[in-house]
């Protein structure tokens, strides 16, 4: 697997590659995760190949709970085995229809031309009004979804679609039935600073 495909820079790519550049695991980790090129499919396939094929890191911005009660540094397999399972399963939750939610939307043709909706119950609906707002010249350069829930709180789940409506990112703060340690994960999906 190229890791260089997942940098947002096709120049920073090229010469990295160029003067042959090795990544770190949790540097492989942070460009895998950044990229607004890939799906979360392909970001998952190459999380599975970093915990495969490169060593194990520390990483700072993570502490796992052992079953002893003890705490320690999480190395980067483990964080990203949590992280993708986590993705995964918020966005179980953010296909479900339920009551008490709702969708809004924001449709991006460029970085800086962009519309919004809002009030929909399903992310069927989403899609929908898009549907019937957008012409077949536009070209949607990303969809961001945010399903709220309408108790009042704060507590949402954002995921972003690549105009072709493949998931490309979720954004999991401030989910609902998050607990601690599933918030740490999710607060280091910057995945080290280092």
């Amino acid at each position: 697997m190229n890791l260089y495909d997942f940098m947002n820079s096709k120049a920073v790519s090229d010469y990295c590659q160029k003067i042959g550049h090795k990544f770190t695991p949790v540097q492989a980790a942070f460009l895998v995760n950044r990229s607004v090129l890939h799906t979360l499919k392909e970001k998952h396939q190459a999380f599975c190949y970093i915990m495969e094929h490169m060593p194990d890191e520390e990483t700072n911005s993570c502490v796992r709970h052992m079953d002893d009660g003890q705490t320690c540094k999480a190395g980067i397999r483990w964080l990203l085995s949590r992280y993708m399972e986590l993705q995964n399963k918020y966005l179980e939750e953010f296909f479900r229809d339920g009551d008490h939610q709702v969708y809004r939307y924001r449709v991006y043709r460029s970085w800086d031309d962009y519309w919004e909706g809002e009030g929909c119950h399903s992310v069927d609906s989403v899609f929908s009004n898009i549907d019937q707002e957008i012409s077949s010249d536009d070209e949607v350069v990303q969809i961001r979804v945010c399903k709220s829930k309408m108790d009042g709180s704060s507590q949402s789940i954002l995921v972003c679609f690549n105009g072709k409506r493949e998931v490309t990112d979720i954004d999991m703060e401030g989910a609902w039935g998050m607990s601690e340690e599933d918030a740490n994960i999710e607060g280091s999906k910057q995945l080290s600073e280092r």
